[in-house]
């Protein structure tokens, strides 16, 4: 699960998650920094769902899932128009699937195994850029995107 979070622009402007999501998926790359957790272990085939953080627009939703067809490492790789650490590899993204309904986190959270039961702190799960998760969780997203549970 990639995750998109807030962050600054050039000129010290707020860029809210939801547009560093999209602009990463229209230029399908995905940036990992030196403290990404599981960036090394990324590789060609993955399958993955794009995550939207935060309370903005589509916040807390799920909004597209990809495939990645291409691991770049290398020091101070920059693609994003934003200020962050200098980006450390970058993930080239294929298949990129919209949602046609955006899959809340609160809708779902309860048929995910990453989500803890019984708790009402299972944000911090969603935190980082890059999450390892199940493939019936992945599926479980997707599910829910094509509106089969609901």
């Amino acid at each position: 699960m990639l995750v998109a979070n807030k962050s600054e622009g050039v000129s010290g402007e707020p860029v809210e998650a939801y547009q560093v999501a999209m602009r990463r998926l229209k230029s399908k790359t995905w940036g990992m920094y030196a403290n990404t957790p599981h960036r090394k272990v990324v590789s060609v085939n993955d399958k993955v769902v794009i995550y939207v953080a935060g309370s903005g627009y589509l916040g807390k939703h799920f909004i597209a899932s990809a495939d990645i067809v291409k691991v770049v490492e290398g020091k101070n790789v920059k693609n994003d128009l934003w200020l962050e650490t200098p980006q450390v590899a970058t993930l080239e993204l294929g298949c990129i699937k919209y949602f046609d309904v955006p899959v809340s986190i609160k809708e779902v959270k309860d048929c995910l195994d990453f989500i803890p039961k019984n708790t009402s702190k299972w944000g911090c799960v969603l935190q980082r850029g890059l999450k390892r998760i199940k493939q019936s969780d992945f599926n479980t997203i997707i599910r829910f995107s094509n509106k089969a549970c609901r």
